[in-house]
């Protein structure tokens, strides 16, 4: 049912799109952000709807007359450059059949970065602009609170599969940016209903928040509490809602399981870390 409703949705805003590219813009930046349409199991699931409404707000951008030329600042201009130096790695990348799809996705957003500019002036169409942003992750960080607080904080809050924000540090990193412009639209609200509610969603983004404060993975936190016992250090982290503590040659685990360790005083093989997440250890 959701497929249908969503695909009608879309393809009503097309000609919305064509006629007024600024509103194009705002269901981009949904379409491309909540990514809504991988929140279906049908037909919808694998459909274009981003290149469709690009396309007509493309269209559109070219027909326009409320377009306004690029303002060349110093953010753009180093996104400009970013984007080339990006394009000519990419060119000596060791997998390029990896790599050129991955830069094709960066170049699409940041090109419509820079169309955007060209449509989102002035405080209403920038406040809409906000608004859409913080709806579109919102909704995970809303959506996601409620149900860690339902369960315990037990398991992972992970965003929409094949998007940007699909793994759970990922949405945790858009949820730690979104949270400050939801309080700051609190403070901008009048209307005491909506006030609350952004203040509420701020507060479930925190709780349900993926990321955890001190994030690392299940590994390295294994990693930590070997070594910790193996040199008799003290080691804390946070990792999937659950801590992990190693004095001396007791390992204690409280609120669950971390990668296989078990609750009991022993002394195991070293075990190899990778990455920077072992540096989050205290030893």
């Amino acid at each position: 049912m959701r497929d249908y409703v969503l695909t009608v949705f879309v393809f009503a805003l097309l000609p919305v799109c064509l006629v007024r590219p600024w509103l194009g813009i705002l269901a981009w930046f949904w379409i491309g952000l909540m990514n809504p349409h991988r929140l279906t199991w049908g037909f919808a699931y694998t459909m274009p709807f981003a290149m469709l409404i690009g396309g007509a707000t493309l269209l559109g951008a070219v027909l326009a007359k409320d377009r306004r030329p690029i303002p060349w600042n110093r953010e753009l201009v180093l996104m400009a450059i970013l984007l080339g130096y990006f394009t000519m790695t990419t060119f000596y990348a060791w997998a390029p059949a990896y790599a050129w799809p991955q830069w094709e996705k960066v170049a699409k957003v940041i090109f419509m970065t820079f169309v955007a500019t060209m449509f989102i002036y002035g405080k209403e169409r920038v406040r809409a602009l906000l608004w859409v942003v913080v709806a579109s992750i919102g909704f995970y960080g809303f959506k996601g609170g409620i149900w860690s607080i339902i369960h315990g904080g037990i398991g992972q809050v992970q965003g929409p599969e094949g998007s940007f924000i699909d793994g759970n540090t990922f949405l945790g990193l858009a949820l730690n940016m979104v949270i400050p412009v939801l309080v700051a639209l609190a403070r901008d609200e009048t209307r005491r209903w909506l006030r609350q509610l952004l203040y509420l969603t701020a507060g479930l983004s925190v709780s349900g928040d993926p990321s955890g404060i001190a994030p690392i993975e299940d590994e390295a936190a294994d990693c930590c509490c070997d070594r910790a016992c193996r040199e008799r250090h003290f080691c804390v982290g946070i990792t999937s809602g659950q801590s992990v503590s190693a004095s001396g040659h007791n390992c204690k685990i409280r609120g669950g399981r971390v990668g296989q360790s078990e609750a009991r005083g022993m002394e195991r093989e070293p075990k190899r870390c990778q990455g920077s997440s072992f540096r989050r250890c205290g030893v």
